[in-house]
């Protein structure tokens, strides 16, 4: 997926304090593979993706009208059953 991000403090802060970077959150995305980004509902999209080092990011965003993302969320997967689900589901 290619994007531009908006950042202010708060994502910024948000996503910083679930130990991912500001560069892994937007990897994540743009490296996206079907089947995301997958539309959650009240304008959010969901995305896992890869990260630095390998490591499976989740990210929640949001499409502003002028088509750039706005995350609002990011963590690194680390449960041995979420990465199960994820792996499952690009299959």
């Amino acid at each position: 997926m290619n994007a531009d991000f908006r950042w202010n403090d708060w994502n910024r802060d948000h996503v910083t304090q679930h130990g991912v970077s500001i560069d892994e959150a937007e990897a994540a995305v743009r490296q996206a593979s079907a089947p995301w980004p997958a539309y959650i509902g009240d304008g959010k999209y969901r995305v896992y993706g890869a990260g630095t080092g390998g490591r499976i990011v989740h990210v929640i965003f949001l499409k502003d009208e002028d088509g750039t993302l706005f995350i609002i969320h990011a963590r690194a997967v680390i449960s041995k059953g979420e990465k199960r689900r994820v792996r499952r589901r690009r299959k």
